[in-house]
């Protein structure tokens, strides 16, 4: 009977939950050529500590003017970068587009920010979605939402990226989130 219960239920319809994963899938471990001049802030995601919430850590609250509208950036790969100063702004910009002059940076503080890279579909998209401190150090939980395979998603080139000012901190540790098969959105 116990062995019926069992097969039963590996039989029962997936969830419409999204799957979780503590990691986004496996990418690049360098840095592409165009972004090699900013290793000394970016870093692929697969360098970054998965971070759990230190115990006693106080949440940052993020609000409008906290967040960069920088959407569109055109990063072509996945990044995790920790800007502190003026000149590491617009040295990130710099090897992004030249073209362009780099948004406005804020007055305070340090700016933490999440690429996806080039995504050639619709329907995925990144956001930071908490920091927390604790000492010298802040947690950046990073969140990647990618729709279910029955989604309809158009063809195009997209850039997905979220970017915040937080209070500056010697050390940040980024957590990392990937939703794989969320509903349609």
């Amino acid at each position: 009977m116990a062995l019926l219960i069992v097969a039963l239920a590996a039989c029962a319809s997936p969830s419409d939950e999204p799957t979780a994963a503590p990691q986004p899938p496996a990418r690049a471990s360098v840095l592409p050529q165009e972004l090699a001049g900013v290793a000394d802030f970016c870093a692929v995601p697969g360098d970054t500590a998965a971070a759990a919430v230190p115990a006693g850590s106080r949440a940052v609250a993020i609000g409008a003017q906290d967040r960069l509208d920088i959407r569109y950036a055109p990063f072509p790969a996945a990044v995790r970068c920790t800007l502190r100063t003026r000149a590491q702004w617009e040295q990130l910009w710099k090897a992004l587009d030249a073209r362009d002059a780099p948004p406005s940076a804020p007055e305070s503080g340090m700016v933490v920010l999440a690429a996806a890279g080039t995504i050639s579909t619709e329907g995925h998209d990144i956001a930071i979605d908490g920091v927390w401190i604790h000492g010298d150090t802040a947690t950046v939980s990073v969140r990647e939402r990618t729709v279910g395979d029955g989604c309809a998603a158009g063809q195009l080139e997209a850039y997905p990226t979220a970017a915040v000012r937080i209070p500056a901190v010697p050390v940040v540790r980024f957590r990392e989130t990937l939703l794989v098969g969320e509903p349609c959105f």
